[in-house]
């Protein structure tokens, strides 16, 4: 998605959940009934962080990367601070 169309969207922050790339794994696999390279998985993962992270700095919005099965309690209190 490119950084306009953020600009045009004006969000407020960026929350970006992530898991294990094993944990994905077992989810796609379930899901599409395809096996994926955990590799891969990782590798566009950290792509979407950097991406993420660029898109939020660039905007100069709040940024959080949690885990949404370990970081709840953050996720929580950075949407409060939102409001």
């Amino acid at each position: 998605i490119p950084l306009s169309t953020y600009t045009a969207i004006s969000p407020m922050a960026v929350l970006l959940l992530y898991d294990y790339p094993r944990n994905i794994y077992s989810r796609l696999k379930e899901r599409d009934k395809k096996r994926y390279n955990t590799d891969l998985l990782l590798s566009f993962q950290q792509e979407e962080t950097l991406y993420s992270e660029s898109v939020a700095n660039g905007l100069n919005i709040p940024y959080l990367k949690a885990n949404p099965f370990m970081d709840r309690e953050k996720i929580d209190k950075f949407v409060v601070s939102l409001l």
